[in-house]
């Protein structure tokens, strides 16, 4: 639906500029090919990110039965030059054998097409980008309130080997 399509990608471009208005940064993800980075509504987000292809089989993306790897190229929209950085050298070497993203497979026992399966996202992307995420963070607070105090840790939840310590002025 091309009216719920527009407004998706409004809305992607108001969050957009949300996040970078506050000194935050903006990933969106999009197969290549996909024809949202076309919309008129989404120059705003051309205009505040870099744009990065990589290929999937470079983190890992594999048929789950025959094990051949699966290319799924796509395109990162981000304000972040380390995922920028990281993102860049995901180009496929062509050092393995890809097997085609057509038909369908079975997946815990159901069957859905492999296309669909490709559609998530592989361990080996989640944990590169998080580990991206994550670094970027650090790098943001490196040497920001150098004089304050580290912050205290919070317990949430209570270790059922530690004993309760009681207070003794209500401890009869």
């Amino acid at each position: 639906d091309v009216c719920s399509s527009d407004l998706h990608v409004e809305l992607c471009s108001e969050l957009c500029r949300f996040q970078v208005k506050r000194s935050r940064h903006f990933h969106l993800e999009q197969p290549n090919g996909s024809s949202m980075p076309q919309l008129p509504s989404f120059e705003p987000i051309h205009a505040m990110t870099e744009r990065v292809r990589f290929d999937m089989c470079m983190f890992g993306l594999k048929h789950p039965v025959s094990q051949k790897f699966l290319r799924k190229s796509s395109q990162v929209f981000s304000t972040d030059p380390v995922m920028a950085h990281g993102l860049s050298g995901a180009r496929c070497d062509h050092t393995h054998v890809h097997q085609l993203i057509e038909g369908s497979v079975s997946v815990q026992g159901h069957r859905m097409p492999l296309t669909r399966f490709c559609a998530s996202y592989c361990r080996g992307f989640a944990t590169k980008v998080s580990s991206w995420m994550l670094k970027s963070v650090e790098q943001a607070y490196v040497g920001e309130h150098e004089d304050m105090p580290p912050a205290k840790r919070f317990r949430f939840t209570q270790s059922p080997h530690k004993r309760f310590k009681s207070n003794p002025a209500t401890d009869l």
